[in-house]
């Protein structure tokens, strides 16, 4: 398909509007028998973007509530992944688009738990242990 004439063709929509027809009319019905799992990473990042993020959230929380009366939707699974908790992404504290999520915590590596990478600092640095603490320090335990 020409996802760019597509695109036009949905004439005035929101970008949020067009990107839940384009969900709706293409991926689920183009292709029935395949399940999708949409990624979205950095989301801590979107109250940045030029259109209402709350919209946003709001389509996926649509797409969730569909599931309980049309199987189409059972096949679309989204992840968001980010350093913010539910509650803080949306804009407008009055809609709650993320009361059936589950939010799960990620707690930094111990330096037990990174000494695994210890053997590829060995080569560049004269004290890999010393190094791989302040790392694990200076991020958090993210190394």
């Amino acid at each position: 398909m020409d996802l760019p004439q597509w695109w036009a063709a949905q004439g005035t929509l929101s970008p949020v509007q067009k990107l839940g027809n384009f969900f709706e009319e293409i991926l689920l019905n183009s292709f029935p028998q395949e399940n999708f799992f949409i990624f979205v990473d950095e989301i801590d990042s979107v109250q940045s973007l030029r259109f209402p993020v709350d919209d946003f959230f709001a389509l996926v929380r649509y797409f969730y509530n569909q599931r309980a009366e049309y199987p189409l939707y059972q096949r679309l699974t989204w992840a968001l992944f980010g350093a913010a908790s539910p509650s803080a992404l949306g804009r407008d504290i009055r809609r709650t688009p993320f009361n059936v999520g589950i939010a799960i915590s990620l707690p930094g590596f111990t330096l037990t738990e990174a000494a695994s990478l210890l053997p590829g600092l060995i080569p560049y640095v004269e004290r890999p242990q010393q190094v791989l603490s302040a790392i694990l320090e200076w991020t958090d335990g993210q190394p």
